[in-house]
């Protein structure tokens, strides 16, 4: 049996959707940090500060290619 890994380490993205295009899976997560709130069974210590796009053609042997913030909490009115 393998073992799990995280797609992301060292940092923490949540609620992903995953698209395919053209053989290659692109994955779009919400970024999540520390909003300074004590840790609680709500999840209310994270709050989204932005989202990423990554994307790889092998999802269990390549790295996932990190294409950087596609949109930010403050870019929204």
């Amino acid at each position: 049996m393998k073992q799990a890994k995280y797609l992301v380490e060292n940092d923490f993205m949540a609620d992903p959707a995953v698209h395919l295009f053209e053989g290659k899976l692109y994955i779009y997560p919400s970024h999540d940090r520390e909003s300074g709130i004590p840790e609680n069974d709500n999840g209310d210590h994270f709050d989204m500060n932005d989202y990423h796009v990554f994307s790889t053609s092998d999802i269990e042997n390549e790295k996932l290619t990190d294409h950087g913030v596609v949109l930010k909490l403050s870019d929204i009115a």
